[in-house]
């Protein structure tokens, strides 16, 4: 990994799903995200050449121009995004929005507000802290604007953390849909104005090399490992289990995709069927 800062958040910190891909060409470092969000920065290049089409004479201008632009939050130099709303002067850098519940649109001409001015509208039905994401199968906690993310095609009340659906879009790229009903265009639209990217390639899952390594998805051939129930009684967390049939705290796969398992003690039928699996039957 390099320790080299990013030109334009000067953060050396290298965290592809927050920041982007961290690309060194010449003598330039930068975050792919900090480029595609700077608000004057324009990619003139190919996809092969600069970093991703981004040119190094494009950077540098980019820099000179925000060389005196001060960040809202951190109030260093060099804040090369600007809040959208034409009357706000406020500048930060993409590390400070993100830790400022700023947002940021990866889609369209990639735009960005400052916290005051989000576009982003709240729902009049919130997840509760114990509400479970629809992805990771963990508990939501505290509801957040911007990290709390609902499934805006499914018309049933589900929720994913941000991060999640970051993961989810990194490994899908061109195969990204919603986890519930598999609706592409209104999910992917929904989630890019809510600051998830999603790459422009295949999945992960149809390069030649193999299963994919990113986050964590080398374990995407492993059994499942998290009691799913929406209650799970286990005291010792969703994560426990007991390697003997028919215990309260053994795992009992889904009887239709066997993908989720849930603690025996943590359903009150013969057959345990996931939520996702008992959404398809409901309709």
């Amino acid at each position: 990994m390099s320790e080299r800062p990013c030109v334009l958040c000067n953060h050396s910190i290298d965290d592809a799903l927050q920041f982007g891909e961290k690309t060194t060409f010449e003598d330039i470092t930068a975050h792919y995200y900090c480029l595609l969000l700077a608000s004057n920065l324009v990619n003139n290049g190919e996809d092969e050449e600069g970093i991703n089409g981004f040119m190094p004479k494009d950077i540098k201008s980019d820099i000179r121009r925000t060389i005196k632009l001060r960040c809202y939050y951190c109030k260093g130099r060099s804040a090369t995004i600007g809040c959208c709303v034409r009357s706000c002067r406020r500048s930060f850098h993409l590390p400070c929005g993100l830790k400022n519940d700023c947002q940021f649109e990866f889609f369209d001409r990639y735009r960005s507000f400052c916290e005051e001015h989000r576009t982003i509208e709240e729902p009049k039905v919130i997840h509760q802290p114990t509400d479970l994401c629809t992805i990771c199968y963990d508990e939501m906690g505290q509801y957040n604007l911007i990290k709390s993310i609902p499934l805006p095609c499914c018309n049933k009340n589900a929720w994913c953390h941000k991060l999640c659906l970051q993961k989810y879009a990194q490994t899908s790229g061109y195969f990204m849909k919603c986890p519930l009903c598999n609706n592409s265009n209104t999910f992917c639209t929904f989630i890019a104005k809510r600051g998830v990217f999603i790459p422009d390639r295949d999945a992960e899952w149809e390069n030649e090399s193999g299963p994919s390594t990113f986050y964590g998805f080398e374990q995407h051939n492993e059994r499942p490992s998290v009691c799913v129930a929406k209650q799970c009684k286990c005291s010792r967390g969703r994560r426990y289990h007991v390697d003997r049939e028919n215990h309260k705290y053994s795992f009992k796969a889904c009887q239709d995709c066997g993908s989720h398992v849930a603690h025996f003690g943590c359903f009150n039928s013969k057959e345990f069927r996931c939520d996702v699996c008992a959404t398809v039957w409901q309709d």
